[in-house]
């Protein structure tokens, strides 16, 4: 499957939506020989409410959600999506407000 935005070009096998965010967003560093994603996780609230938010720096360029997860998990993945997003590798999701 070959997808195509903003200039950018990127082969896979199982297509990007198949795939975790973080592993397609660690194999495009890879292939363009850039930095490893540098992922940072701030928690806000109480232990009931607690809120994770995480960013990412992806070759001197850093991405954060508009709003926060209720797991690390979730969290990490949803930065992910957004990086990918800004950059043009997948198409933008208007559910999910990015923060550049």
């Amino acid at each position: 499957m070959l997808i195509r935005g903003a200039s950018r070009t990127l082969l896979s096998t199982t297509g990007v939506d198949a795939k975790n965010p973080i592993s397609v967003l660690m194999e495009i560093c890879s292939k363009r020989r850039w930095p490893a994603p540098q992922f940072n996780c701030e928690e806000f609230g109480r232990d009931a409410n607690r809120q994770f938010i995480w960013t990412v720096v992806v070759n001197n360029a850093f991405f954060r959600p508009m709003g926060g997860s209720k797991s690390k998990k979730e969290g990490k993945a949803v930065v992910a999506q957004v990086a990918l997003q800004s950059m043009g590798f997948v198409p933008r999701d208007p559910d999910l407000p990015v923060c550049m």
